[in-house]
């Protein structure tokens, strides 16, 4: 056994990068797509909530304003709060 190998844990991280990498530089292109595609999952899983934020906030503006013409251009949600909720239910499926 190697002395760097000797140490608790086994070898560093850089040693092993530095064995393998020769191998993977043909699939360079397919790893950097892999972990593009993998933090764009994440991302979108972290975002899939607020399109059904924005369908019970505007039910619920619907139910309470009892005319479902909540015009606010000052609100966050903008053009969202125009459309009516089956087609809002429509746009976020």
């Amino acid at each position: 056994m190697s002395r760097k190998a000797d140490k608790i844990g086994g070898p560093s991280l850089w040693s092993v990068i530095r064995r393998f990498l020769p191998a993977l530089r043909p699939y360079r292109l397919m790893l950097a797509g892999s972990f593009a595609a993998m933090f764009l999952e994440v991302a979108f899983r972290v975002l899939a909530p607020w399109p059904l934020k924005f369908v019970f906030d505007r039910v619920v503006e619907v139910q309470v304003a009892g005319d479902g013409l909540s015009s606010d251009p000052a609100t966050a949600t903008g053009f969202l709060s125009s459309m009516s909720p089956m087609t809002l239910l429509t746009v976020c499926a």
